[in-house]
């Protein structure tokens, strides 16, 4: 009996996530993937072996570990055997992999952000739980959790173009560091911003850990994010309570890929 085979028993591709891009670019693929998974569309192969990369300068081997430990957690969750004589063949996007699928092969795709908000909230369960705040390879946020935190995502560098409401963001921030006086802010960016760190504002750079940037997302209070896929992944990785800010404009599925019940930007500020 080949195990591999009598496991996917309905007739739907084997998949993974697979990509070089960013963390936060790989992390949203992933979540994109798992409500794909749960919606029985795919049969996401969690322990197909790969080798996780990353892209910009603020990864290490932890990255790695916490990835590495989220997908083994998936395995056992759903129980899955071995799946290493599989080959791997990369479509990139979803409406690419074929519709006579192969079931000796695994269809490595890089995102599904085009796929319906509704898998999402259904596999919100599993990847908060999995992603979340119980991973143990996340570190604990860098400011204290009691306080009223406001963590800002100011994602520029090579992503400073497609942020079109830049300007609305920083009159936000503003608007929060002068109405919110027992709020603390703690800014994230990798590039130039026109602030200056004081007692209630914080920022870090482009140098902060990755995983020590995303813990600080997911513990916030109230939580702005930029049209950037770490932030975006951030917002499905929050309590429910949490305060979710974001982009008002729709470019490239950006409503539908953050938690539905954020606040666009153009609505925070009232005349």
């Amino acid at each position: 009996m080949n195990l591999e085979n009598n496991y996917n028993t309905n007739n739907i591709p084997n998949v993974i996530q697979y990509g070089e891009d960013g963390f936060g670019h790989q992390l949203e693929g992933i979540f994109g993937i798992i409500g794909m998974h749960v919606e029985k569309k795919v049969n996401y192969i969690f322990n197909f072996p790969r080798r996780f990369k990353f892209a910009h300068k603020n990864v290490d081997e932890k990255c790695v570990i916490y990835m590495n430990d989220c997908m083994k957690k998936l395995t056992d969750f759903y129980s899955q055997p071995p799946f290493n004589n599989l080959q791997r063949k990369h479509k990139h996007e979803v409406w690419k992999i074929p519709k006579e699928i192969d079931k000796n092969k695994v269809y490595s795709l890089d995102n599904a952000f085009f796929e319906p908000t509704e898998q999402l909230i259904k596999a919100s369960p599993i990847i908060k739980d999995i992603f979340g705040k119980n991973n143990p390879n996340l570190p604990k946020p860098s400011y204290e959790e009691n306080i009223d935190s406001v963590v800002i995502h100011v994602r520029l560098g090579d992503a400073a173009k497609r942020q079109a409401e830049l300007s609305l963001l920083y009159n936000i921030i503003t608007y929060y560091y002068e109405t919110q006086k027992d709020s603390t802010l703690i800014i994230h960016t990798n590039g130039e911003i026109p602030f200056n760190e004081c007692e209630r504002l914080k920022i870090h750079n482009e140098n902060t850990h990755v995983l020590q940037v995303l813990s600080d997302f997911i513990h916030a209070k109230t939580l702005i994010i930029s049209e950037s896929s770490l932030s975006i992944a951030a917002s499905w990785l929050c309590d429910d309570k949490t305060k979710i800010i974001g982009p008002s404009y729709d470019k490239y599925n950006l409503k539908k890929r953050i938690r539905p019940d954020f606040i666009k930007y153009k609505d925070v500020i009232k005349k």
